[in-house]
């Protein structure tokens, strides 16, 4: 039985809380760390988007973290 390295809850859009150290599905998790003044990241969302599509049947679930500091949700 593996310990979780992380240990806090996360809110999606929806307003919705992850708790990161429960994970009952086993499901592999994919965090992706996103700056909303970064070109690049923002060019990737398409790609992202897809991949969480493709792989929603999958034991995968995809977290998009936004990292700048004066945006909410």
């Amino acid at each position: 039985l593996l310990t979780p390295a992380l240990d806090f809850p996360m809110a999606d859009l929806q307003g919705r809380i992850h708790p990161l150290n429960q994970n009952d599905a086993q499901r592999v998790r994919v965090f992706v760390f996103l700056s909303v003044a970064c070109p690049i990241a923002n060019g990737s969302l398409p790609t992202l988007t897809r991949l969480a599509e493709t792989h929603r049947a999958a034991p995968v679930e995809f977290f998009g973290v936004v990292v700048d500091p004066g945006v909410s949700r």
